[in-house]
């Protein structure tokens, strides 16, 4: 994915069947680029950024280079059901893979 001067990016993700979501991966194309703040929503098919900013995330990360290109375990009991998933990814500065 890429953005070309926003420092959001907004993901909405909608599953044919109910999926059981343990963790995510954020691998940048290099540190510099890698969002810093990751926030899950559950459930919110038709969000927008100002919603993202206002609306309490199912889960939220903040991730330090340790992190990048490793599992991001989730509270599994929250997302054990998992129907469609928001994802707002915030502090980036350019590329994302």
């Amino acid at each position: 994915m890429q953005t070309d001067c926003d420092q959001q990016l907004l993901v909405s993700l909608t599953f044919r069947n109910t999926v059981k979501l343990t963790s995510f991966k954020i691998t940048p194309t290099d540190n510099d680029t890698a969002p810093l703040i990751v926030k899950l929503f559950l459930g919110q098919d038709s969000m927008s950024f100002d919603n993202a900013e206002d609306t309490p995330a199912t889960q939220e990360f903040e991730l330090t280079e340790k992190d990048f290109g490793k599992d991001v375990k989730v509270k599994q009991v929250k997302f054990n059901k998992t129907k469609s998933l928001t994802v707002n990814l915030s502090s980036i500065s350019a590329n994302l893979v």
